[in-house]
């Protein structure tokens, strides 16, 4: 590296550090498009337990438990996790939020 040229490699490496979470849930994404859902709630799964507090990971943990494992019940209670969770976030996402609460709402009027 030439004079200078490390602080900015630095600066690039800390912020890719900070983005990885993200960048495991689009794994997780492609896993579910490639019909390796399992595997896909694996790494929501460990994200979660780095993060708790990321609404993000328990909104893909509810999306992925309930359209592709259909299980309904823990996709509830990943939800319900998520509106708690993104309440205390300073980055909630409204669209999200009405997502799972329009949801919340189908699921419990069955």
């Amino acid at each position: 590296l030439s004079a200078g040229d490390g602080e900015k490699a630095l600066l690039g490496a800390r912020a890719l550090a900070d983005d990885l979470w993200q960048g495991r849930l689009l794994e997780a994404a492609a896993l579910a498009q490639l019909g390796r859902a399992k595997e896909a709630l694996e790494v929501v799964e460990l994200l979660i337990e780095e993060r708790p507090m990321e609404p993000a990971a328990w909104f893909n943990k509810g999306l992925l438990l309930r359209d592709y494992l259909a299980r309904g019940a823990e996709a509830r209670v990943a939800f319900e996790r998520f509106l708690e969770v993104n309440q205390a976030s300073d980055e909630a996402n409204l669209k999200q939020v009405m997502q799972v609460e329009f949801w919340l709402s189908q699921d419990a009027s069955k």
